[in-house]
């Protein structure tokens, strides 16, 4: 146990000496092109734009950090960060539009993005539902996602002179020209962070399910909502001045995680460390490839594009020290049932998009039908084709990652129904499985044999990443289960 929690803790400490070492070296070494200029130029360039530089990659990482936890906190889902829900696609569109109608000033750009952002957040909670769930929202804050990239390269197609700052912009940039921007992001943390920190306890309920949480008089509903509006407007506070950068809110919490850190406090606090050394070490790093690929002319690379480079290889690597959870948390097995009105649904849309692709371009002027036919069937096919390629391959995968699940298949079904089976016999089987691990059945009058007693034995809840069970009760595997 020591040499697996001490190969994390050594990746981390190394990890953030190298930080510490590149902002150092980019702090004090002039960039190519400043070869031979006055003093006076060098200190201007370092207090102007270095140490803004400096200062902005370990708040803005901080920021993304802890709001990428809160959002896998009250999702409860260790994939979870602020773009899962269409939050910095919200934020990049109403971005793209108040530069193409309004301009681009820095308050009114910080609007447009605070605004889509919880518009994208909003729309992902309505489709999900009242009383929506992590898996409900997740998948809303997909399909939310898939629409507004879809605006945003139809918007990107038809301006494309226009949006070209947008693009460089999204790609995530921590150039500086000056304190602003560092000023105003420091002071909107300044009231954001106390609030998150504020919220800490209110997450340490999303540990316990939202059934138990109601059997206790939670609001989970309200709750939930307030926590995401807070980590919402960290990540999107951060995406207005610097752009996007991604990955930070997904490795940060990992990281912490890996280290073995298990209580949330103690997670809240150092998940905005490891999110600001992250940023500090992608934007070092950037910085020497840029001075490395400068010849005659400058190069100047986005702290973005390299960010989910070394998010990746640092989520490769506690996958590889297996400090990531393998198995989601238990969930009830559907029943197997055919959807008919569905189906019946799928297949008039089929149709439906059949013949609108068959007929959109047969009407041209001066040619006939016949002409076009021979251009448009093969695209008819190839889209066809294409889809029903995709869905199989989506199936397979699905198929083949949810076959270790303990909640899928037939062995899984069978003990569903053989755990049931006593809570049908005895009156006592309404106790939840929370409350206690055995419960006795009263004797049941006319019963052969002559009515002794029958011990219920509840199954043991199954054990999830959070370190709880599904039930209200501490997770049965704690001290023996890395994860519990």
């Amino acid at each position: 146990m020591t040499r697996t929690i001490a190969t994390p803790v050594l990746l981390a400490c190394g990890l953030a000496a190298l930080a510490v070492a590149l902002a150092a070296l980019n702090l004090t070494l002039p960039e190519p092109g400043q070869a031979g200029l006055p003093a006076e130029f060098l200190r201007i360039w370092q207090s102007e734009a270095q140490w803004p530089r400096f200062w902005m990659a370990l708040i803005a990482g901080a920021a993304l950090g802890l709001s990428g936890l809160m959002f896998q906190q009250v999702l409860r889902n260790p994939l979870a960060e602020p773009a899962t829900l269409g939050v910095l696609s919200g934020a990049q569109l109403a971005i793209a539009l108040c530069l193409l109608l309004a301009g681009g000033t820095p308050w009114l750009r910080e609007a447009a993005g605070l605004g889509g952002g919880l518009a994208a957040l909003a729309a992902a909670i309505l489709l999900a539902g009242r009383g929506a769930t992590g898996p409900r929202l997740l998948v809303s804050g997909l399909v939310v996602n898939l629409a507004i990239g879809a605006i945003f390269v139809v918007l990107a197609l038809q301006r494309q002179d226009y949006l070209r700052s947008v693009f460089i912009w999204a790609s995530g940039n921590l150039a500086q020209d000056g304190h602003g921007d560092l000023t105003a992001l420091g002071l909107r943390l300044a009231v954001l962070l106390p609030a998150a920190l504020l919220l800490t306890r209110a997450m340490t309920l999303f540990a316990v399910q939202d059934d138990s949480l109601r059997s206790l008089g939670a609001r989970v509903t309200a709750l939930r909502l307030t926590v995401l509006l807070v980590a919402t407007l960290l990540s999107v506070a951060v995406t207005a001045r610097i752009g996007v950068i991604g990955f930070i809110g997904l490795a940060a919490p990992l990281l912490v995680s890996g280290l073995g850190i298990r209580s949330l406090g103690a997670r809240v606090i150092a998940t905005p460390l490891a999110g600001a050394v992250i940023l500090l070490l992608a934007d070092g790093v950037t910085q020497m490839l840029g001075r490395a690929l400068t010849g005659e002319i400058p190069v100047l690379l986005p702290t973005g594009v390299l960010t989910p480079i070394l998010g990746g290889a640092l989520i490769l690597a506690l996958l590889w020290l297996k400090r990531i959870p393998e198995h989601p948390a238990a969930q009830p097995a559907p029943a197997r049932i055919f959807p008919l009105g569905a189906t019946i649904l799928a297949l008039g849309l089929l149709g439906a998009a059949v013949l609108l692709s068959v007929f959109e371009t047969l009407h041209l002027p001066g040619l006939s039908a016949a002409e076009l036919w021979p251009g448009r069937w093969p695209r008819i096919v190839t889209a066809l084709s294409a889809g029903v390629m995709l869905a199989l391959a989506g199936v397979v995968i699905q198929g083949v990652t949810g076959r270790r699940n303990p909640n899928s298949g037939r062995s899984a079904r069978r003990s569903v129904s053989l755990s049931a089976m006593p809570m049908a016999r005895s009156p006592t089987s309404a106790v939840p499985s929370s409350a206690t691990r055995s419960q006795p059945a009263t004797p049941i009058r006319g019963m052969s044999g002559g009515g002794a007693p029958r011990q219920v034995v509840t199954p043991a809840p199954a054990c999830s990443a959070t370190g709880f069970s599904r039930s209200s009760a501490p997770c049965p595997s704690r001290g023996r289960h890395r994860w519990c």
